[in-house]
């Protein structure tokens, strides 16, 4: 139908590494440490065990607008743990990423375990009962350069740290993260970019 589609136009778009709402990240109550040593659950290769389960974001609860609900969250534990993995073709690394952050109260982001993001909670190393600043959540971008100095050829990973305002006195927590390449991948003219998102891809679809 008519409403479904868009103009492509002509040329490449920026590729999305990481969509919003994406059904394929692994999360893990911050009931103790992700891991020991305490970065390791940041790095490519880190091998999850049964404390991680797989949601789509956004992860969180309170708010009538996740995907994955946490409803015990609330009194057992202030933070959660998020993975996810992307593939990048060792002949097309992007030099400048956008991130977009939506979260409900803080985070902090690293790809490939460099942090590339802190926002609404204390500096230094944050344990697993760590809390964050207060903040309601907007979708906030950041540009990340130099992103070749932290991204491989293959299997990369994007991991959060997202955190609660409190244990037990916040009656809402959120989390969802976007990730784009602002390098144009290297196609002709016109050629499809098959394993990403259509560049004109939107949410917000005129009537049918």
């Amino acid at each position: 139908m008519g409403g479904s589609w868009r103009e492509s136009g002509a040329g490449s778009h920026n590729p999305v590494l990481v969509a919003a709402a994406d059904d394929n990240w692994r999360y893990r109550k911050g009931t103790s440490e992700a891991s020991s040593p305490i970065n390791a659950w940041r790095h490519p290769g880190f091998e999850e065990d049964a404390s991680w389960l797989v949601g789509r974001t956004p992860v969180g609860y309170g708010d009538g607008d996740d995907h994955t609900e946490l409803l015990d969250m609330p009194n057992n534990y202030s933070s959660v743990y998020l993975r996810h993995e992307f593939v990048l073709p060792p002949n097309a690394i992007p030099q400048s990423l956008t991130l977009r952050v939506y979260v409900d109260d803080g985070a902090v982001v690293w790809i490939n375990g460099t942090e590339v993001a802190r926002m609404y909670v204390p500096a230094g190393e944050l344990v697993y009962n760590a809390t964050a600043n207060n903040h309601n959540a907007v979708w906030e971008e950041l540009v990340l350069n130099d992103a070749a100095n932290y991204l491989v050829g293959g299997t990369n990973v994007i991991a959060v740290h997202a955190l609660n305002v409190s244990l037990g006195g916040s009656s809402d927590f959120s989390i969802d993260v976007e990730l784009t390449s602002n390098d144009p991948p290297p196609t002709t003219l016109g050629m499809p970019t098959p394993g990403f998102r259509n560049g004109v891809w939107s949410a917000a679809a005129p009537p049918q």
